[in-house]
Order: structure tokens, then C-alpha cells, then sequence
């Protein structure tokens, strides 16, 4: 299930994120990583976030955080998530694309950055359509190599 995220889902999930996503977090933060501020934040600066629901608990949330560019407008798009995603994985595929297209109506232009380890998030962003358009190092604190990637919005 798909439906809204709650500040409470920032904590029921923060200890449980999957290591890569957490090692992904670290890499940009740093040692102040706090797992749960950083999910608040992006449920409290997302335009719309959702929470992915299985068997009561929350396993991933997203959402898309206006990044203050005009033209074109862009919005910068994340996901964390459990390792429960795995046991949903044809119900999280099925339903991410409409996700996505829910989400990027208010934009011009989706983009972010992926650590270059997030094998798991990098094939999925590609079977979304996301265009990887470089590889950047000495990102975050960590100064670890990213790639920065964007989805243009045909429909607007």
C-alpha cells in the first residue's frame, strides 16, 4: 500500500534502512548522520510524500523536494528504503512508475544524485527512465564518486 508519510514513519523506519541507502547517507552527511532527521526532513520539505506500507510497518518513502530553480522547475527526488522492499519487489516495480509520474507533475525536470555503490538504486532509476548524466567525485562529506542523474517531464 501507498499512501501518505507521517512524521512517525521517519521513525519507525530510520533503524532499518538498507545498508546501501544508509551507506549513501553517510557518504553525504558524514559523522552527524541522524537517520531520523534526515527522513523528517524530507517528509517535511517534499512537495507530496508517500510512504510505502507492508504488513503495517513502513518499508520505503519518498518524495520530491522543490529545489528552488524556475526555469526549468526541478525538483530533487529520493527514496529510502528497507530491506522489505524485496519481499514486494513486483508491487513496488508495478507501482513506481505511476509514482513517479504523480509525483513530477509540478516539475519541468527531476534530478539527484546516486552513490556510485547504490547498485540496487541506480538500476532501478534507470528502468525508470532516468538519464545518468555524469559522474561526480569528491561528493559529500565523504567525498565519495556519485553520479548525478535527471528525468526530463514530457507531459508539462
Amino acid at each position: 500500500m501507498v499512501r501518505d508519510s507521517t512524521l512517525q514513519d521517519a521513525l519507525d523506519m530510520a533503524y532499518h534502512l538498507r545498508k546501501a541507502d544508509l551507506a549513501e547517507l553517510q557518504a553525504v552527511v558524514g559523522n552527524s548522520l541522524d537517520t531520523v532527521d534526515v527522513l523528517r526532513g524530507g517528509i517535511e520539505n517534499s512537495d507530496n510524500p508517500k510512504t510505502v506500507e507492508f504488513e503495517g510497518k513502513p518499508i520505503a518513502i519518498f518524495g520530491v523536494v522543490n529545489s528552488g530553480e524556475v526555469a526549468p522547475k526541478t525538483g530533487m527526488v529520493w527514496l529510502l528504503g528497507t530491506n522489505k522492499i524485496k519481499e514486494i519487489k513486483t508491487f513496488f516495480l508495478r507501482n513506481s512508475k505511476e509514482e513517479l509520474e504523480e509525483q513530477e507533475k509540478s516539475y519541468d525536470l527531476l534530478a539527484n544524485y546516486v552513490d556510485c555503490r547504490n547498485t540496487v538504486h541506480i538500476k532501478w532509476l534507470k528502468w525508470l527512465g532516468f538519464k545518468f548524466l555524469r559522474e561526480v567525485n569528491n561528493y559529500g562529506a565523504e567525498q565519495r564518486k556519485f553520479y548525478e542523474f535527471a528525468r526530463v517531464n514530457l507531459n508539462v
